[in-house]
C-alpha cells in the first residue's frame, strides 16, 4: 500500500514542471508542457536549457496567431524515477532486516524456561 501511494507520488511530481517566465514578455503568450522530461545531447549542453540539470522538456507556446516549440529545463526523467523506487525497495529491505534481526535477539532475551529446555533437546 505504501508502495503504491509513493509511486503514484513520484509520477505526479515527475509530471509537474514550472514553466516560470514563459508569459513575462507578452500577456498573451500561453505555453503548455508537450514533451516529457528527457536527457539533452551532448551538442545542446551549451545551451541554456541544459546547463543547469542537463535535462529538457519541451513547451509549446502560443502568441496570438503564431506558435513555436521551446525548451525548459526540468530535473527528473523516467529514468531517474526508476532509480528511486529501486532505493527505496533496498532501503525498506535494509530497514525489514534489521526490524527482523531485532525482534529475533528481543525473543531470544524473554524465552521462559520452558521454551530455554525446549531449545535444548
Amino acid at each position: 500500500m505504501v508502495l503504491i501511494v509513493v509511486l503514484i507520488c513520484s509520477l505526479l511530481l515527475s509530471t509537474m514542471t514550472s514553466v516560470a517566465g514563459a508569459s513575462e514578455s507578452s500577456n498573451n503568450l500561453v505555453c503548455e508542457v508537450t514533451g516529457t522530461c528527457i536527457a539533452c545531447r551532448a551538442e545542446e549542453m551549451d545551451n541554456e536549457y541544459c546547463k543547469d540539470t542537463g535535462k529538457r522538456i519541451r513547451i509549446r507556446c502560443k502568441d496570438g496567431p503564431s506558435e513555436f516549440d521551446d525548451y525548459k529545463p526540468c530535473s527528473k526523467t523516467a529514468e531517474d524515477g526508476q532509480m528511486e523506487v529501486i532505493v527505496f525497495q533496498i532501503v525498506v529491505g535494509i530497514i525489514g532486516g534489521l526490524a527482523y534481526w531485532g525482534v529475533q535477539s528481543r525473543k531470544k532475551y524473554s524465552m521462559s524456561l520452558f521454551d530455554h529446555r525446549k531449545q535444548q533437546r
